[in-house]
């Protein structure tokens, strides 16, 4: 995940640990006592400067009892952007066939991204993905069809991007 995005989802959950906070109508100087916290600390977490460690978060959501789930529903709908909607839509819109390819695009690029080194963005929810956070990811299975059982070829082309023929044969692949 790029840096640019994972800054703005510590940014993301503090504002959802403010919001909660200003909604119980506490300071933070009563919600960091009853966390076990410093106050400077909480006030950086919801400043986006600090990431909430796993403990502090469940003593947060023990807090305000709730589950984990209703407090990410919430940051994970604010991360959506106007983009990830229009890209899943136009995903959604393609036929299956169409769709496939799309995948085996996507798991060409994440194979190529590999080997050149980290990739920016990428955004693994959407159809077939796993995220939480939008964007139209491929499926391991999407990875499989690319790759095929030693990594060598693709199965389908993705001509409307200028991609045509599969991967390219590593060298020694039968």
């Amino acid at each position: 995940m790029a840096t640019i995005e994972k800054i703005r989802q510590v940014q993301l959950v503090g504002r959802k640990i403010r919001q909660l906070r200003k909604e119980h109508k506490l300071t933070q100087v009563e919600l960091s006592a009853r966390l076990g916290i410093q106050q400077s600390d909480l006030s950086r977490m919801e400043q986006g400067e600090y990431r909430v460690s796993l403990d502090t978060l469940f003593r947060i959501l023990a807090e305000f009892k709730m589950s984990i789930g209703e407090f990410f529903e919430g940051v994970a709908q604010e991360s959506i952007t106007p983009r990830d909607v229009q890209l899943v839509q136009d995903f959604n819109a393609l036929p299956r066939d169409a769709q496939r390819e799309v995948e085996d695009f996507i798991a060409f690029k994440r194979i190529q991204a590999r080997s050149d080194g980290p990739i920016s963005g990428g955004g693994s929810g959407g159809p077939g993905g796993g995220g939480a956070v939008g964007g139209v990811g491929g499926s391991d299975a999407a990875a499989d069809r690319a790759t095929g059982a030693g990594g060598a070829t693709a199965v389908g082309t993705v001509g409307a991007v200028g991609v045509k023929g599969g991967l390219p044969r590593s060298p020694g692949a039968t």
